[in-house]
């Protein structure tokens, strides 16, 4: 389900997860009959597994849930802090809605910003990717670059339309499905192509 449900059973129907991808992520010595468990339960509810070892799955999660919520807090933050934020409230509509949202997805119950914290590197790593686009968007605003300012909201939707179109259809092109490992598969991944990346410095 990609857009927030009211509690309770009323919004609950049978293909709420269909064409979802479930993420199944298990720690050395996992038993392949638990892998497999997982993967009929996914199918059952009408999606598809897809194997990835702990490091691998922080770093889809950093991209796609941890950097949108640091987006719309910074968002937030610099908006609220200008002068005419008082008034400039009053105006705020579906798009401050729609870009402010994720700050309401902070799942840490005791301190704010605690599984952040403990993705910091995959999130530092993106932050300034991020904030590498942020310039560029600068530059070319104060350049009066309308063209390759165009360009680049145009990329940034096109991205945005397909990625819908497949998120909706459960399609990804010619990306197979994923197929479910054996036990050997699975713990060759996690110990060969999916440790954790060495430190720099």
């Amino acid at each position: 389900c990609l857009y927030p449900v009211a509690p309770g059973g009323e919004t609950a129907r049978p293909d709420l997860f269909k064409g979802g991808l479930f993420v199944i992520s298990s720690p050395p010595h996992t038993h392949s009959d638990a892998l497999k468990l997982a993967s009929d339960l996914a199918a059952l509810l009408g999606g598809q597994p897809y194997f990835a070892d702990p490091y691998e799955a922080d770093g889809l999660m950093a991209a796609v849930h941890g950097l949108p919520q640091l987006s719309a807090a910074a968002l937030l933050t610099a908006i609220t802090r200008q002068p005419g934020w008082r008034e400039a409230r009053k105006l705020a509509g579906q798009t401050f809605i729609e870009a402010t949202e994720p700050i309401t997805h902070l799942d840490d119950h005791t301190q704010l910003g605690q599984s952040i914290l403990l993705n910091r590197e995959n999130l530092l790593r993106l932050l300034d990717d991020y904030i590498a686009t942020l310039r560029e968007m600068r530059d070319y605003l104060e350049a009066e670059d309308s063209e390759s300012l165009s360009a680049l909201l145009k990329e940034a939707a096109r991205a945005r339309t397909v990625w819908w179109q497949q998120r909706q259809k459960g399609d990804w092109e010619a990306t197979p499905p994923p197929e479910i490992p054996s036990s050997g598969q699975f713990f060759a991944r996690l110990f060969g192509l999916g440790g954790k990346p060495s430190k720099k410095g």
